[in-house]
């Protein structure tokens, strides 16, 4: 599984526009404004990055925040048309917003990894926790994302359900 950078957009506005990855933007990206934290004009992953590898020159930017509730408030009332997310977001569904892909890989993938102590981590866990790795999909983490922040389902029944549903029975 994989939780990084992205940008979204409305199911709306992906149809309107027909847009599927991130350079489907170029020849509209003038008339629609990106939302993100007010640290995008100047870190090379958002918008010098969008202006550099994909040509994007929006008509305005709009800064927000950068863990979410005002760039989720911003699509809901319509005053930005690409936001900045975070991949494994649990809102993005429910919001019906479309993550464009990152055709010219700007955003690094943060790959979802186990951590544990050397006391505990004999061959069994490694290899118990390397098969979860294996398993987990973005999309699964998306799902237990929305469980657990929409949802406001348990968090450890939310897990186990998901292990038991993959045969790692607790």
């Amino acid at each position: 599984a994989v939780d990084q950078n992205a940008f979204a957009v409305t199911k709306a506005t992906q149809q309107k526009y027909s847009l599927a990855k991130l350079s489907d933007l170029q020849p509209v990206a003038g008339q629609l404004v990106l939302g993100a934290g007010p640290e995008c004009p100047t870190r090379p992953y958002c918008l010098p990055g969008l202006m550099s590898s994909y040509g994007l020159h929006f008509k305005s930017f709009k800064a927000l925040d950068t863990d979410g509730s005002l760039t989720r408030a911003a699509f809901k009332n319509g005053s930005i048309d690409v936001g900045l997310v975070f991949s494994s977001d649990g809102d993005l569904n429910s919001l019906g917003l479309v993550v464009l892909q990152d055709d010219k890989h700007l955003e690094a993938a943060d790959n979802v990894v186990p951590i544990l102590r050397s006391a505990v981590a004999n061959d069994e866990a490694k290899k118990v926790l390397n098969g979860i790795s294996a398993k987990l999909t973005t999309s699964d983490l998306v799902t237990l994302n929305s469980q657990v922040q929409i949802q406001h389902q348990d968090p450890d029944a939310v897990a186990k359900a998901w292990l038991e549903q993959h045969n790692y029975g607790t």
